[in-house]
């Protein structure tokens, strides 16, 4: 019986890893330039009458993390005002 289970558990993986877009460490190894980047990190906060929105970045020239804010109003568009900012933080 248990090699039923065996069975069903590698059948359940391939079709999970068939079916998502799946990668593996081999594939980000051949690919190793995309991953080694700084990552943007948004912190959004609620606030009365709007967000806020804070991006941190770190600066390895300079060795600190650059911090920005930014306030998004109610009357404003939630996605639209996110895509400007990150727009603005890949410009710089």
């Amino acid at each position: 019986m248990q090699w039923f289970k065996n069975l069903f558990n590698k059948r359940g993986k391939s079709l999970l890893m068939a079916s998502t877009n799946y990668i593996s460490k081999d594939t980000i190894s051949e690919n190793h330039q995309s991953l080694h980047s700084d990552p943007l990190r948004l912190n959004i906060y609620p606030a009365n009458g709007g967000t806020i929105v804070e991006t941190r970045m770190y600066d390895h020239a300079k060795d600190r993390n650059n911090n920005r804010l930014y306030i998004i109003t109610d009357e404003e568009d939630m996605g639209n005002a996110i895509s400007k900012i990150i727009m603005m933080e890949n410009l710089r």
